[in-house]
This record gives structure tokens, sequence and C-alpha cells, in this order.
């Protein structure tokens, strides 16, 4: 099964959007970390500055990004940079009243987020509506707008452990009716797997690297 390649360069083109803002942040952040405003906040001027590198090191991988597993690779660092971002902004807030003004004069960044992250579940939804598994499927009698998602990763070799909390389970509303829970893990074989999952039971996939290639029910 092929899946939808506008998705993928949906998505790519809203990475390459918020690239240029992110890059802005890291200058200021940098300059922000220079000044020192208190010297009993080293540790989170530290702190913020190690997530500069961090976000640094995430693009250069998207930038780099070549090869068949390309789309998958591409959207598991748009979501690790999504929440990069999220712990940046976070981080930020904790310098106070003063430091709070300097954040709102930040780039806009949030708002691309959950377009990222509509992309990401267009594709789940595609790959779920189209497999020859007709097991799985879209529980229509449930009057939704929602989404529960939750995404790990086992397989990053930028992380320090092998297995990552990438996001909590969160709702976001979509344009389609839809209620449906989603757990998407990246494997250490570079796999996917979704897995469809109510309060009683779950459903299995895996997705391999290779586009073209067939889902199939995981026995695991």
């Amino acid at each position: 099964m092929l899946l939808p390649s506008e998705d993928f360069k949906t998505l790519a083109s809203l990475v390459q959007q918020i690239k240029d803002p992110i890059t802005n942040s890291q200058i200021y952040l940098s300059e922000l970390a220079k000044t020192k405003l208190d010297p009993n906040q080293t540790e989170l001027v530290s702190d913020i500055t190690n997530l500069t590198t961090k976000l640094d090191r995430t693009f250069d991988i998207i930038l780099s990004l070549s090869g068949l597993d390309e789309n998958y690779k591409l959207i598991n660092n748009a979501i690790q940079t999504r929440l990069l971002i999220d712990q940046l902004i976070s981080d930020l807030g904790q310098f106070g009243k003063v430091q709070y003004q300097r954040k709102q004069a930040l780039p806009s960044i949030a708002g691309n987020y959950l377009k990222l992250y509509q992309a990401l579940l267009t594709i789940a939804k595609r790959v779920i509506d189209n497999a020859s598994d007709k097991r799985i499927t879209i529980d229509s009698s449930k009057k939704s707008n929602h989404i529960l998602i939750r995404l790990i990763d086992q397989g990053n070799p930028y992380t320090k452990t092998t297995r990552r909390v990438l996001s909590s389970p969160h709702y976001f509303r979509l344009d389609f009716e839809l209620a449906l829970a989603l757990e998407i893990i990246r494997l250490n074989g570079g796999q996917i797997r979704l897995t469809r999952f109510d309060h009683k039971n779950y459903l299995n996939i895996k997705l391999p690297t290779q586009t073209q290639a067939k889902l199939v029910k995981s026995n695991d």
C-alpha cells in the first residue's frame, strides 16, 4: 500500500516553516543565557543552552534525511522538535515576570504544531482505513471530533534511553468525526507500530520503513 505522498509533502513543508522561527528563538536564547539575569539561575540558563543545542541537532537530522524511510524519520523528528519547543517555552516562563514579557517577543511558532499533528493523524487514519485487514475499523457510532494519541520512541539513537515517551496522551480536534485511540511506537528495528486500542482491547499493526509495504498484524 502506497501512503499518500501529499501528506508527507505537507508535513515536510510545515517542518521547514518552523525552522526559521526556531533559529530566531535560538539566537534569542543564546543572548538570554549570556546576560545571566540572576546568578542563582545559572542552572536554568545552562538548561536552556543545552536545549538550544538539542534544537540545532534535531534540525540537522531533519535536513540530512534521505532514503526510503525518510518520511517516518521526518515525522518522528518533527514531533521531537515540537516537544522540545514546548519545553523551551516552559523554561522561559520560569524566569518570572520580566522574562515572561520577553517571552511574548519570541517568534509566534505555536500555531504550526497542531497542523503537524493533524498531518500525522491524517496519515494514520488513512493507513487504518485502507488496511487490508477489515477487522481494523473505526467505530462510527461514536459522535466525536477527537483522537487520542500517544507517541513512544524506542529506537532513537539521539536519546540516552531506549524508551522515551514523546508525548503524553493528548486530545486534538480534527475535521473528520472520529473517536480513535492510537499508540505510535518506533521500534529499534526502524519499524513504526500503530496500536489502535480502546478500554477493552487493542490491535497492533506494524508499518515497515518502506512506504509501499503492506500492513501486517503484530503477534507481539
